[in-house]
């Protein structure tokens, strides 16, 4: 199957069936935005009306799965509860001569027997009236990806701590925000009381994205804080040591190289510092370099990355997501090493705690970059190991012994090893463990996923093997933004000019991919 690459084209992909469903629609907005949204179902209710200008471009509403278009347009969605999951997703992009492109939507299922009919079709309304889709229950959980009224705006850093922590979501067009509400309990890691709410508001400044959040004590209706992340400081009281701070993506659209962080902490609410992503590359990672020492009593961790690898130059293909955990003292900041660093795959020994937080021993079988095998490794990234039952261990800024982990090494400079992130929670010391520097090799679980990296080549590689080993299927990611999918049916390529985007949960662990533009498929 052949699908010629179009402006206009959007896909729908279950990447787990290697099934593509394409269509194209005619032109049918002329408001100016760019607006994404997606829904899939959980237990508890939400609801979520996005907005364009002062026009409702798409509701959606757990009583009678409610779909109104255009103000008044109103399409059903039929669901059945036998289903375990779903997701709805509209992408609706500007048709003005600006942007040069139509209008689109895309639709994919969460559960391989969902049935979601697709067609091609010159008006949008007629192809929301000809989905099906079957899900668990009527309730909604809600994620937006929204761009509103201008492409150098960027929302989506708050859309992703909804849809990483089941938060409402709700736009509200007069004022040109994007508001979100949780419940303090989804925020364990930030140590908040169960009946505190948090409040995030996104609002466009000066051509940047600027958030505030606001701690709410439902037993006092007192609001303790405000702070904003990117563009300049509104008026606002004191933050406190434990309020939430929203983390960060790269400002305004990810076309900038290096990208400025601006956090503000405790005190009267201004930066206290700034930080600049540094991105090497999606297999190497980023990191937040400042300028150092630290002027605030939180350390960084990583709550989210996000890796987008396009075929265009001027797109940055990787953001990762900061912020502060008020909890901890301050760690050291790791400086990562210029980009001929090598990713190692190490194991943490079961050793006494350095005096200093955030260090760890690291053994390295087989490697010839460092003396002995065994070093102390300095922690950036948060940790995520995941139990058996899937949930996490450990803390967000050490692993456990024996967990093991991606460390960046550079043998040409002086700079401790970088523990990048765990790969795989260990419960023993696994001998005869061999690695190379061309190419590493973890296994995530029996029966689980297998991840391969060539650093020379920039090649990152993931395979799915059964319980027995057999190799299910292959998902190899090269250099040149090419996604090679490898099954027993046959031989894929995925690529685009909008290119790949791989959306990593490290608090959920999951790992979602999203492939836009065109899309080859060899069957060998």
């Amino acid at each position: 199957m052949n699908i010629e690459r179009e402006p206009r084209l959007e896909l729908a992909a279950d990447l787990a069936d290697l099934q593509v469903e394409a269509f194209t629609l005619a032109e049918r907005f002329n408001a100016h935005c760019e607006l994404e949204v997606s829904a899939w179902s959980t237990s508890p209710a939400h609801e979520l009306t996005a907005l364009a200008g002062t026009q409702t471009i798409l509701t959606v509403a757990p009583a009678g799965h409610r779909v109104d278009l255009f103000r008044g347009d109103i399409v059903d969605v039929s669901c059945n509860p036998e289903a375990t999951g779903w997701r709805f997703s509209l992408l609706a992009r500007s048709s003005s001569a600006r942007h040069d492109r139509a209008p689109r939507c895309q639709i994919f299922s969460t559960h391989p027997d969902t049935a979601v009919a697709l067609a091609e079709m010159p008006d949008f309304a007629a192809l929301l009236r000809r989905l099906a889709v079957r899900a668990e229950d009527a309730a909604l959980n809600v994620a937006v990806d929204a761009l509103v009224q201008d492409r150098e705006t960027d929302w989506a850093f708050l859309v992703r701590i909804a849809a990483a922590l089941g938060a409402r979501v709700r736009t509200d067009a007069t004022e040109s925000t994007v508001v979100l509400e949780m419940p303090g309990a989804a925020l364990d890691p930030l140590h908040l009381a169960e009946q505190d709410i948090i409040t995030g508001r996104l609002e466009a400044h000066d051509g940047l994205v600027a958030a505030c959040a606001h701690r709410w004590q439902r037993r006092t209706g007192h609001i303790d804080g405000d702070v904003r992340v990117g563009g300049e400081r509104a008026p606002g009281r004191a933050l406190p040591s434990n309020s939430f701070i929203p983390t960060l993506d790269p400002m305004p659209t990810l076309a900038r190289r290096h990208a400025a962080a601006w956090v503000a902490a405790q005190g009267d609410g201004t930066p206290r510092w700034h930080g600049t992503l540094r991105h090497l590359g999606p297999s190497l990672g980023a990191a937040v370099q400042l300028p150092g020492p630290w002027d605030i009593d939180s350390p960084l961790i990583v709550t989210r990355r996000v890796i987008r690898f396009t075929t265009q130059a001027d797109t940055d293909p990787l953001s990762t997501e900061v912020s502060l955990e008020p909890p901890m003292a301050a760690g050291r900041c790791a400086e990562l090493p210029p980009n001929s660093a090598t990713v190692w795959l190490g194991q943490v020994l079961d050793a006494p705690s350095s005096p200093r937080r955030g260090e760890i021993a690291v053994r390295f079988p087989g490697s010839e970059d460092i003396d002995g095998q065994t070093a102390w490794c300095d922690t950036l990234h948060a940790f995520a190991g995941v139990d058996a039952d899937g949930g996490t261990h450990g803390t967000w800024m050490v692993p456990k012994a024996y967990d093991w982990v991606l460390v960046l090494v550079s043998p040409a400079s002086s700079a401790r090893p970088v523990v990048l992130g765990a790969l795989y929670k260990g419960e023993h010391d696994l001998e005869g463990v061999t690695g190379s520097d061309r190419a590493q090799r973890v296994i995530y679980a029996a029966g689980g996923l297998r991840l391969a990296m060539n650093t020379p080549e920039r090649l990152v590689q993931l395979s799915a093997e059964a319980s027995k080993g057999a190799a299910l299927g292959e998902l190899t990611l090269t250099r040149e933004g090419e996604l090679m999918v490898k099954a027993e049916r046959g031989l894929g390529f995925l690529a685009g000019e909008s290119g790949l985007r791989i959306d990593q949960d490290v608090v959920r662990s999951e790992v979602r991919m999203k492939v836009s533009g065109g899309l080859e498929v060899n069957d060998e």
